[in-house]
């Protein structure tokens, strides 16, 4: 990731804590007046830090598409809400219906304090009970590496999408981090924060899925060594046939 994406960071934060990757984050970019002979880089050899902040455009154009939306508005992973602020303009005017879905309690009670009108549930979306065809919009907003299966996940998406509505995925490869000796020994120290994900896609690792579920892309940003490690795929459902209804769980099969 170092190498081919340039996806190094210097950790700003208080040692040991990570909790603000806008502010607590700066990356480091090849510093082109380090003369080199070697082809492959070493950490922390010829760098220079970023003044700029990549992610910002990146964060701008979320943050606009989330401040369109209307109509019924499905929010995958919302827990960790970071644009609060855009969803509850939107509240407030009745532009949109918002339901949230997050299988961390502790994570809804802060949402809910924040978006009062929202409608929350706690669990996954491969269990979710939605009506078919029933949002005009769907978030997955660094969700979608925290789902036990990506597949069940993306058909159950599209399947309670309208005809034409939008699916947003927004998502983060893996990234080096530069830190000093007392950041190392802090973090090693700290508590654990338990499993975090199943697994660290890559836009084009997702695009077999969309073709299957008849979603098409509109947008799409990968990741690489001009932008953060961030990537974002905006989809659409084909307007067409309903996508087929998913496969059942092991134990919801009905008898005949």
């Amino acid at each position: 990731m170092k190498s081919e994406l340039s996806h190094l960071f210097v950790d700003r934060a208080a040692p040991g804590v990570l909790d603000d990757f806008k502010s607590g984050m700066r990356r480091a970019l090849p510093d082109p007046s380090a003369a080199r002979v070697r082809t492959a880089p070493r950490a922390g050899d010829g760098t220079a830090s970023s003044t700029g902040n990549r992610s910002r455009a990146e964060e701008a154009w979320i943050a606009g598409h989330i401040g369109g939306l209307r109509g019924q508005v499905l929010d995958v992973g919302c827990g960790e809400q970071l644009y609060r602020d855009e969803l509850a303009a939107l509240l407030r005017s009745n532009a949109i219906a918002y339901t949230g879905l997050d299988p961390d309690e502790e994570s809804l009670a802060r949402l809910r304090a924040a978006l009062p009108e929202a409608r929350l549930h706690a669990g996954d979306i491969e269990h979710f009970d939605g009506e078919p065809a029933s949002y005009d919009h769907v978030l997955c907003l660094r969700a979608l590496n925290h789902v036990l299966d990506v597949d069940e996940a993306l058909s159950r998406m599209s399947r309670f999408l309208k005809p034409s509505g939008s699916l947003l995925l927004v998502e983060m490869t893996p990234f080096a981090m530069l830190r000093r000796a007392e950041q190392v020994e802090a973090a090693d120290r700290a508590p654990r924060a338990g499993h975090q994900h199943f697994r660290n896609l890559a836009s084009a690792d997702v695009l077999p899925f969309v073709r299957r579920h008849r979603l098409r892309v509109v947008e799409h940003h990968p990741a690489s060594h001009e932008t953060s490690n961030q990537w974002i795929l905006l989809l659409a459902r084909d307007p067409g046939v309903l996508p087929p209804a998913t496969r059942p769980k092991p134990g919801d099969e009905r008898p005949a």
